[in-house]
């Protein structure tokens, strides 16, 4: 069989990477913003420095696997090997837990944690905080956190990627006449003027009013879909 890598129990270890969805509103991700969450995360335990061990107490040999990190069930030409149930591959066991962290090394703090949404993310982007995730072991640097990001709806707008999309509402005489209508972009209003003769549905286009990307490059279009409103009721005039 293939040789076992031998792993030292006592070595620093480097805390897990964890993941925390956080869901901002459409604003926030067009003109970012700074946020500060509450995270519950496991951090390294001071009582025994994250060696899982009660002061004054040590790792022993592991009894059920002699030290090796594996058991080995069958006989003759059939051998299984597996990683030992009682130590979990360490080949050693913590003779006395340590009370403050029942041996885990770990011990669960709440940490306020500063996450700085820059503008023009989307929904599902992904922003990492180095060295934010969960606490080390023995001395081992801590895990990164990852802030998946969840972008509310707009009351306002339809997004496709950095392109903005919205209904202007004209009366019937300046979509025939023609005339100058307001546009909202995350810029403010922009005037648009239409021809006479414009139908319901058309779309114009305002280019580089729309969303810029955290990456860079160019900023994406607002597209205006007019929409003729009819009245409701006329009167004789």
């Amino acid at each position: 069989g293939r040789q076992q890598r031998t792993v030292d129990p006592n070595a620093p270890r480097r805390g897990d990477d964890m993941t925390f969805r956080l869901d901002i509103d459409f604003d926030e991700a067009v003109f970012g913003s700074e946020r500060t969450i509450d995270l519950d995360l496991p951090a390294q335990c001071t009582q025994c420095n994250g060696t899982g061990a009660a002061p004054g107490s040590q790792r022993v040999t592991c009894k059920t696997c002699g030290g090796r990190g594996v058991v080995i069930s069958g006989g003759g030409f059939f051998q299984m090997r597996q990683t030992c149930p009682h130590c979990g591959g360490d080949g050693t066991v913590i003779e006395k837990p340590c009370k403050e962290c029942r041996g885990s090394g770990h011990v669960t703090k709440t940490q306020h944690i500063s996450v700085k949404i820059p503008a023009g993310v989307d929904s599902g982007s992904r922003l990492r905080l180095a060295g934010q995730g969960a606490g080390g072991l023995r001395g081992g640097e801590n895990g990164d956190l990852y802030v998946l990001l969840g972008v509310r709806e707009s009351d306002i707008f339809e997004r496709e990627g950095l392109d903005l999309f919205v209904d202007i509402p004209v009366s019937p005489v300046t979509a025939a006449l023609g005339g100058i209508v307001n546009v909202p972009t995350p810029q403010g209003e922009a005037q648009l003027k239409i021809p006479a003769g414009t139908p319901n549905g058309k779309v114009f286009r305002l280019r580089g009013k729309g969303i810029t990307s955290f990456r860079g490059g160019m900023p994406g279009d607002v597209d205006a879909r007019i929409v003729i409103e009819v009245p409701a009721s006329l009167n004789r005039k």
